[in-house]
This record gives C-alpha cells, structure tokens and sequence, in this order.
C-alpha cells in the first residue's frame, strides 16, 4: 500500500470554508494572537464552523490554520474593531510568574507543544495550581509564555537540554518543527 500524501496545512479548508471561518472570526472580534488566552471564544469559534459546514475540526488546529494564513498574508485584520484585552506579558504577578518558569523548566516542553496540544496545556496548568496555590487555564499559561518569549525574556527548551537562561528568539519553533515535521 502507497502513503497518503499529508495535505499542507494551509490547504485544511476549501475556499468556501475558508469564507465561513473568516465571516466567523470577524463576528467574535478576537485577534488571532489573543485566541489562545481566550479558550472560550476559540472554542465558541469552532463549535460555530462545525455548525455551519457540517465539518468537525479541532480548535487548535483551526487555529494554527489561521496562523498559518496569517503569516502568508492571507487573513482579515480586525484593526480598530478588535476587541481590547489586557496585554498578556502582564497578566501573572511576579510571584506567579516565577512559578511558572519554573513550572516549565520541571515539565521540559517547548513552549510550541504546548500550543498544539491541549493535553500537555492541561498538564502544564495541573502543575502551575499546585506550584502557585491558583488555578489558571493551560492555554492562558502558553499564550504568557508566548508573550514573554517574542520579548526574549523565557528560556528556551531543546530536546535533551535544559532551560537556557540567555534564550535564542523563537528557537525551540525550529526544534518543534524539526522533531515533529509540522507541514505549512
């Protein structure tokens, strides 16, 4: 039996789908780059795709779809109509913060396998509660850790290394992609 070739992730939808999870994001107002520190509205934004095309697709993957249409230039802009949200890089006090660092240095994952698989998130947020005495939602951690990385100021995890203190910028996407051959 031959492979199946793997379809490039901005291929997932057909340009009709496509319309529909466009007209959708537009109705939420959430940029994309803050859909992971709002779980709800991305899952609210799934749960209406499925609806109107009948076609069940994992949040987190459309999501990573949308990430990869923006990158090529080929995703509305909200602009002004966005909605206006608390910056993420000052979200978690101090103290929370430091728990979280170290809560990401014990688990030993990249930041970007956090963001595409919801179990690990999960875990990553298991381990915070008990490290910080607070509950807070694994999406919402990575979308911090996120923040705080593209400002260079998260240690980056490499596959048998530990954290660096001195992190290469956006890094360990490289190591991510290496390990797991996203498609593009």
């Amino acid at each position: 039996m031959g492979m199946v070739a793997k379809k490039p992730l901005k291929d997932l939808l057909d340009a009709e789908e496509k319309q529909s999870l466009e007209a959708i994001y537009r109705a939420f107002r959430v940029p994309t780059d803050q859909l992971r520190r709002c779980p709800d509205v991305l899952h609210a934004i799934g749960a209406a795709f499925d609806r109107a095309n009948s076609r069940r697709i994992e949040p987190g993957l459309l999501l990573r779809y949308m990430f990869n249409r923006r990158k090529a230039g080929d995703w509305p802009k909200l602009g002004r109509r966005a909605e206006k949200l608390t910056p993420l890089f000052d979200l978690l006090p101090a103290s929370q913060l430091e728990a979280l660092e170290a809560t990401y240095k014990a688990l030993g994952h990249s930041i970007d396998e956090y963001q595409f698989q919801p179990l690990l998130a999960r875990d990553l947020a298991e381990h915070f509660a008990q490290m910080a005495g607070v509950t807070e939602q694994g999406e919402v951690l990575v979308a911090v850790m996120t923040a705080r990385r593209k400002r260079g100021l998260w240690p980056a995890i490499f596959e048998g290394q530990e954290a660096t203190e001195s992190p290469k910028p956006f890094g360990d996407i490289l190591e991510v992609h290496r390990k797991h051959k996203y498609g593009s």
